[in-house]
């Protein structure tokens, strides 16, 4: 499991308006994706900075969405403040049985495994 987060600073009071088009074009979009799972919207109480979860089943699923992430920023270009950054995680636990099928037991062993890099992320 992965998530891809993408957070970005808006411009004032457009945090509504934000989510509106998350849930009404982007979303329909990310439903009809391989491999997409879920979507959390996190905003700052003051609303300035916003970061989007996506999780995904498999790295390359996620990494399929990247080129087509720029549509999705041209929905949402006259809301953003910044430039967004993004980044990408693997999934080592999770309390939500959707995102961790193995649970932690499952978490627990990818993190003792031998591979050293597996709790990193890397930056896309």
């Amino acid at each position: 499991m992965f998530v891809r987060k993408v957070g970005v600073c808006l411009k004032p009071a457009s945090t509504k308006e934000f989510a509106h088009l998350m849930e009404s074009r982007i979303l329909p979009w990310l439903r009809q994706q391989d491999g997409f799972q879920d979507l959390v919207i996190l905003a700052e109480p003051d609303g300035c900075r916003v970061a989007t979860l996506t999780f995904w089943d498999h790295d390359l699923n996620q990494q399929a969405c990247e080129g087509a992430c720029a549509e999705g920023l041209k929905i949402l270009e006259d809301l953003l403040d910044s430039v967004p950054y993004v980044k990408t995680f693997n999934v080592i636990g999770s309390t939500i049985s959707k995102l961790a099928p193995g649970g932690l037991r499952e978490a627990n062993e990818f993190v003792n495994s031998e591979t050293p890099d597996t709790a990193s992320f890397r930056v896309a």
